[in-house]
């Protein structure tokens, strides 16, 4: 995905989740990302958010994650990005 940043901030590599702790700093990010408006989110409400990551798990069909934190957050990801 291409981004667009502004304000100096940018989105928290997601190869970078490997466990809660990471998970938790991605979410912070992600969250810092949305209120300053650094990245130009597809799904700014609730309903199409949601939408985005139903449409994104049955268009991807995701292997089995050994690493349920990381797919956590790709699940975030697709919410925001996914079209």
């Amino acid at each position: 995905m291409l981004f667009e940043l502004r304000r100096g901030h940018e989105l928290m590599n997601i190869e970078n989740v490997i466990d809660q702790q990471s998970f938790l700093k991605y979410l912070t990010s992600m969250r810092t990302d949305f209120e300053i408006g650094a990245v130009r989110w597809e799904n700014t409400d609730l309903a199409s958010y949601l939408e985005a990551m139903n449409a994104w798990l049955k268009d991807s069909a995701p292997q089995s994650e050994a690493n349920p934190w990381k797919l956590a957050a790709f699940l975030l990801q697709a919410g925001a990005f996914y079209e």
